[in-house]
């Protein structure tokens, strides 16, 4: 039940992220790694769909892609454990105010990045700082790379290059 609650929480927060209105029912496409995990989502399917509010929930295992039936720049992905959830957003949202979005959060990231990367090289801080605060720093800084990768990696898809 747990599994079905994280999916049910990255569904929402896919939702909210891409400023898909409640109301949308959504094309929720689950890609998972084993067929047990399959089998207990295609029981949950009901379940997930209510709670996430959703039209349709398909399960298959990830090496069954659904690439061929959805174009891929116009999927919304994230994981949940390790289940791959995805919604075509053909139709529920603007690309060119998403990317807009992306590009600014991208800026932001970027600057916060490169103040870190700036403090972390000072060799005074690293000098005079405790050990706790340098390893938040580094975290910190892991952080914001993993999260420009992807949004990179959003906004390739986005410009379907």
């Amino acid at each position: 039940m747990a599994l079905v609650q994280k999916i049910i929480v990255a569904v929402r927060a896919l939702r909210a992220e891409r400023n898909i209105p409640s109301s949308a029912r959504l094309k929720v496409l689950l890609a998972v790694t084993d067929d047990y995990k399959k089998t207990i989502l295609e029981g949950y399917k009901g379940i997930i769909a209510e709670h996430a509010r959703c039209s349709e929930v398909r399960v298959r295992r990830t090496g069954a892609s659904f690439s061929g039936e959805y174009v891929v720049s116009q999927l919304a992905m994230t994981m949940a454990g390790d289940v791959e959830v995805m919604i075509p957003l053909e139709g529920l949202v603007d690309s060119q105010a998403e990317k807009a979005k992306l590009e600014k959060e991208r800026v932001k990231l970027d600057r916060d990045g490169a103040h870190l990367k700036k403090k972390l090289a000072d060799p005074n801080f690293l000098s005079r700082a405790p050990a706790e605060v340098l390893e938040k720093d580094r975290a910190r800084l892991a952080e914001l790379d993993a999260a420009l990768a992807k949004i990179d990696l959003a906004l390739l898809r986005l410009t379907g290059s």
